[in-house]
């Protein structure tokens, strides 16, 4: 399953990287298409959406546990993270940072929106 969903991700930011679906519409004035693919905002923050889904899903694989019976009929015992180890802290920081960039890159991309139109005023 870990497999799988780390192939649907990497593949969709592949395919993001290389069609970007939102270049040829400038989301300014929707009517309007643009000749060149360049990378709009929206491109930018999908492919940056699937980064962090990676660098999240890596972050999770490493507080899973790995399992393993010891001999046969005896119970399942997993390895855990330590709790407090310095690792584990760094690898917390990186999970809340990549789950929080989109959200962050968002809000700055509409202030700086915001800005730029108030500057054409």
């Amino acid at each position: 399953m870990l497999t799988l969903t780390t192939t649907v991700i990497a593949s969709a930011l592949l395919l993001n990287c290389y069609l970007r679906p939102y270049s040829d519409h400038d989301l300014v004035h929707a009517d309007t298409l643009s000749s060149e693919r360049s990378w709009s905002s929206m491109d930018v923050l999908d492919a940056v959406g699937l980064v962090c889904n990676l660098v999240s899903l890596a972050c999770a694989v490493y507080f899973v546990g790995e399992c393993h019976t010891p001999s046969p009929g005896a119970d399942e015992m997993c390895i855990k993270r330590e709790e407090g180890d310095t690792s584990t802290i760094v690898v917390s920081f990186i999970a809340l940072g990549s789950a929080l960039g989109p959200i962050g890159l968002s809000i700055w991309s509409l202030r700086h929106n915001k800005n730029e139109a108030q500057d054409k005023k």
